[in-house]
């Protein structure tokens, strides 16, 4: 179960649906946020202006809980279909076509159906001209061969036309006894959160202790090509704040 924590006040199920806070409803909020998509799929017709409610939702102070920690996993820059990708960060792949295939494998090697994966960014390309920056495939494609319930926060090459229209720009979960804030770009990571997760720059960095904070980026060049669990996550910002694991007596 997922509870959504807006404005202070806690959202889960079809509580989304009725509540006060907004007299709109965002039919992709409510497929990722409730178990009876059906159901609150017939609500939804009886509103109208399903869209204007992301508006309000997703420039919310907004949290996000998980029951199950080990069904959560992160990762970022996919860029599924980007041939010039596979130079600019040296991938060891030998065609967009087989990059494909083997970032689609490895992430249902990892990922299971029920699994909820948060995606900070940089999903794919898509060219009508099939050259170098993209080749002709919608995000719906790719998306469908892919386990799990993907929550997208948007990235700099997240845009109508590649098919990605997250309005989300950051998000805010709580695992491991502490807040963590999810954004694309490492330059927007906020301070007052003590984890940040983040992609962007590629194989740059993997993690980054900075004055107050831990920044861990989630992109597939670091990760070798596979989504990071909450696991995997705590054990890199324990390595690098192994007091704070002592102190917690992990």
């Amino acid at each position: 179960m997922v509870v959504v924590i807006i404005d202070g006040k806690k959202y889960s199920g079809k509580e989304i649906i009725v509540d006060n806070w907004t007299g709109h409803a965002h039919k992709e909020f409510i497929h990722y946020f409730t178990d009876e998509y059906d159901g609150a799929d017939k609500l939804l017709n009886k509103k109208k202006d399903w869209y204007n409610m992301a508006n309000t939702f997703f420039t919310s102070d907004t949290h996000f809980l998980h029951d199950e920690e080990e069904h959560i996993f992160f990762t970022a820059d996919t860029h599924f279909s980007h041939e010039n990708i596979i130079d600019y960060t040296n991938r060891p792949f030998k065609s967009a076509e087989h990059m494909n295939m083997e970032l689609i494998r490895r992430w249902n090697e990892r990922v299971k159906p029920e699994d909820t994966v948060y995606f900070l960014g940089d999903f794919n390309f898509k060219s009508n001209t099939g050259k170098g920056q993209g080749e002709p495939i919608k995000a719906s494609e790719i998306i469908k061969q892919l386990n799990g319930n993907i929550i997208f926060v948007k990235g700099n090459h997240d845009c109508k036309s590649n098919g990605i229209k997250t309005m989300l720009q950051a998000a805010v979960l709580e695992f491991g006894g502490m807040e963590v804030y999810l954004v694309h770009n490492p330059a927007d990571c906020h301070p007052i959160y003590k984890l940040n997760l983040c992609g962007h720059v590629h194989k740059l960095w993997k993690s980054q202790k900075r004055r107050g904070y831990t920044i861990i980026n989630v992109g597939v060049d670091v990760n070798n090509f596979y989504p990071m669990s909450v696991s995997d996550i705590l054990d890199e910002y324990y390595k690098l704040n192994p007091k704070k694991k002592q102190t917690k007596g992990l």
